[in-house]
């Protein structure tokens, strides 16, 4: 059984699609706030507009963002460390059954 990096706990068949979807959000809203204060300033001269409630929807929405990519990369690492734990104790049981195979193959041509 392998488990890959890109699982989560609640969905096993969750792909990286995922993370890749988060950062790009992340970006595009971080991206957004650094623009926001250009967005009326050139040749026209317009006031600045500054919306504080959407930088604070966009801000809240970038910490919630970051905070389920931090428990992703967490999941994963946990995921990771348990497969890893299955593989080592695999590779145990089959060097075991290799030993017992080794001590039987004697026995057995002897008779």
């Amino acid at each position: 059984m392998s488990v890959s990096s890109c699982h989560s706990d609640t969905n096993p068949t969750v792909n990286c699609h995922d993370g890749f979807v988060a950062k790009s959000i992340i970006y595009l809203l971080e991206s957004l706030l650094l623009l926001m204060p250009l967005a009326f300033q050139g040749g026209t001269k317009m006031p600045v507009s500054t919306d504080e409630e959407l930088q604070a929807r966009l801000l809240k929405a970038i910490y919630e963002l970051s905070a389920r990519k931090q428990k992703l990369e967490d999941d994963i690492r946990k995921l990771d460390a348990v497969n890893k734990s299955l593989q080592e104790m695999a590779a145990v049981r089959e060097i075991e059954t290799y030993k017992n195979e080794c001590r039987l193959a004697p026995k057995i041509s002897s008779r």
